[in-house]
């Protein structure tokens, strides 16, 4: 998986030199911050940071599993670059570090959703009613099982 390294940064608000230096929790949480405000682009040079600092951390394990780099990396790619098949390679990632965080299985299963690959999606969503809701709607994730469904019986 090949993150995008060509990313205007004139824009950012954080100051890059300084993310070397962090510890990585500490940089996972700046990340976060970011990651909820409009600095979106911030958040994903920061969560790549992360990933390229230590491939396998996890973020609070306690946690319900666990939070990772690769999610929110994986969102990036879906919802702000609309690059599906990169956004299914960092779900992946995420659910092989965290494979009880039911939002990374709900949200891979989306992805998979917008290729029409509906039996996998059909698996990744009954994969996320296994895992943590914390992230995770019960009855947004149900629906998505029945509209996969749907579309299978209908020769998908």
């Amino acid at each position: 998986m090949k993150l995008i390294d060509n990313i205007d940064t004139s824009d950012l608000k954080i100051d890059l030199d300084k993310l070397g230096d962090m510890d990585i929790k500490d940089l996972f949480r700046k990340a976060l911050d970011y990651f909820n405000s409009p600095s979106r682009k911030d958040a994903y040079v920061i969560f790549k940071k992360v990933a390229e600092k230590n491939p396998n951390y996890i973020h609070n394990p306690e946690d319900a599993g666990g939070d990772n780099a690769y999610f929110y990396l994986g969102l990036f790619y879906f919802d702000d670059i609309e690059n599906v098949d990169e956004a299914i390679k960092l779900f992946t990632k995420a659910v092989e570090l965290c494979p009880h965080d039911g939002a990374s299985w709900e949200k891979r299963g989306y992805c998979w959703m917008n290729k029409s690959e509906y039996e996998k999606a059909l698996s990744d969503f009954e994969n996320a009613l296994k895992g943590d809701f914390g992230r995770t709607n019960k009855e947004e994730i149900n629906g998505a099982i029945k509209e996969a469904k749907k579309a299978l019986k209908k020769g998908g």
